[in-house]
């Protein structure tokens, strides 16, 4: 059911893209309708397969737990950091020094 679920979410993603790429190439005058409607289904065809395999090169580094404990240090240290550039911008600025 999830991959299914995919697909089709992948199928939708994809026609909106490629409709949109048809469109403003037609549009500008760049190409006309039909051979604008070529290069989307080539490169649609093509672009497939070619994500599938980097998508599955992905997952690996990922998913390991190593990615996931790196992520949360991540988000702990920028969290950190926003804490302290927040009591920095609320601390009362430093009385001029007076002449003397």
């Amino acid at each position: 059911m999830g991959l299914l679920l995919f697909v089709w979410v992948a199928y939708a993603n994809g026609s909106n893209d490629v409709s949109k790429a048809i469109a403003t190439l037609v549009g500008s005058g760049v190409s006309n309708y039909r051979r604008a409607i070529v290069w989307g289904t080539a490169t649609t065809f093509l672009g497939g397969p070619l994500s599938a395999l980097t998508g599955t090169a992905l997952v690996a580094p990922f998913s390991s737990p190593a990615a996931g404990a790196n992520a949360l240090m991540g988000w702990l240290l920028a969290a950190q950091r926003h804490k302290i550039a927040t009591e920095l911008h609320r601390a009362e600025p430093m009385p001029a020094a007076r002449p003397g």
